[in-house]
């Protein structure tokens, strides 16, 4: 979910924030972002559960947020002229609907790619008898390569870089809550899961 918003001073739509998905990096959960008759309460500057919001205990708690994020939310300008708000969605299948202004569907194809490639490149090492030390130099050196990625210019391969990397951290995540098994059990989740192949259905 998107927004972008208008003004006298701007004369085109311009954006404001925005959430991408609420992705559970444990493939063992449920992958979606929103689970069937799930509530949010989604704004441009917070994304709040009915659980999340009734476990603060301030009475106003979403005016709170709105007075300490910004001194001046964006949609409280007085040249605003309109904000509009899109919704991109990825379903269970891999179907995917929306306009994609962000070219988010592309990013997370990327993303799911990344993660079942690292798990298998990690498993290999596994059964290659791999040592620890080695093992997490691999991640190591994919993480770094990541934030390499992070800052060079824009693109499919450094996209996949920086989601590789990403996953290298959430292995390591893994390690360091239990060891070289947790690790490989992650490994081997994530390859157990049918690769999934995202494709955009048509709005007409």
């Amino acid at each position: 979910m998107s927004w972008e918003r208008q003004s006298s001073s701007t004369g085109r739509p311009q954006p404001i924030n925005s959430f991408v998905e609420r992705y559970d990096p444990a493939p063992a959960v449920e992958r979606a972002a929103l689970a069937p008759g799930e509530l949010r309460l989604v704004s441009p500057t917070f994304d709040v559960s009915p659980k999340e919001y009734q476990s603060i205990h301030s009475h106003n708690w979403v005016a709170l947020q709105l007075s300490t994020r910004q001194a001046h939310p964006p949609y409280s300008l007085t040249d605003t002229q309109s904000i509009t708000t899109s919704v991109d969605a990825v379903f269970d299948d891999g179907s995917c609907v929306g306009a994609d202004h962000r070219e988010f569907f592309e990013r997370y194809q990327r993303e799911l790619d990344a993660e079942r490639d690292m798990a298998q490149e990690v498993l290999r090492l596994l059964d290659a008898k791999t040592s620890e030390a080695e093992v997490l130099s691999f991640l190591k050196s994919e993480s770094d390569a990541a934030a390499a990625a992070s800052t060079a210019q824009s693109g499919d391969a450094s996209i996949y870089a920086f989601y590789r990397g990403r996953q290298a951290q959430t292995l390591f995540t893994m390690y360091r809550r239990g060891g070289m098994e947790k690790l490989m059990t992650r490994a081997w989740t994530v390859t157990q899961h049918r690769p999934q192949k995202l494709s955009r259905v048509s709005s007409e």
